[in-house]
């Protein structure tokens, strides 16, 4: 059986190999409780394309419960405002920035700050581009791979990379 939650941009499945009913769901542990349960329930949210309603999107967050969510980038053309806006939700989360979220940056100056850079700084440590992140209350660590990255063995705005 496959269950989908779907409400804009945000997108979770649950799954399990039976095709038989599923039982109600038992009531969900607090974070702090993760480290004894093996159920971890992750969030996936990508390719926003400045389509993100705080209000709504954070209630259908807060619906699907999740112990953790994982944005994979694209949340716009370098859309400072709304990376700021995921930054601010009050979930445990792991970001990686996509091709998009340094769609316009031509200068990759150290001195001036751009809207990447703006968007690195305002993520923090929840940005995962090229670390690890760890979680150690649901027993789980995120890598990310490369960010701004548009696919395939190309690597996307290299001098980009290179000045952070």
């Amino acid at each position: 059986m496959l269950s989908a939650f779907l409400h804009a941009p945000t997108l979770s499945f649950l799954c399990s190999s039976s095709s038989s009913p599923q039982p109600q769901p038992k009531p969900r542990p607090c974070l702090s409780s993760m480290a004894s349960s093996s159920l971890v329930r992750i969030a996936v949210v990508g390719d926003v394309h400045d389509d993100w309603d705080l209000e709504e999107d954070a209630n259908a967050l807060q619906f699907l419960k999740p112990d953790l969510v994982l944005f994979t980038g694209d949340f716009g053309n370098e859309n400072l405002e709304l990376v700021q806006d995921v930054a601010a939700l009050n979930f445990p989360k792991a970001v990686i920035l996509g091709n998009h979220d340094s769609w316009s940056t031509q200068q990759f100056s150290s001195k001036k700050k751009d809207r990447v850079q703006l968007q690195l700084e305002c993520l923090g440590q929840e940005h995962v581009g090229y670390k690890r992140l760890d979680f150690p209350l649901l027993k789980l660590s995120i890598v990310g791979g490369r960010p701004f990255s548009c696919g395939g063995q190309q690597i996307f705005r290299k001098r980009l990379l290179s000045a952070r």
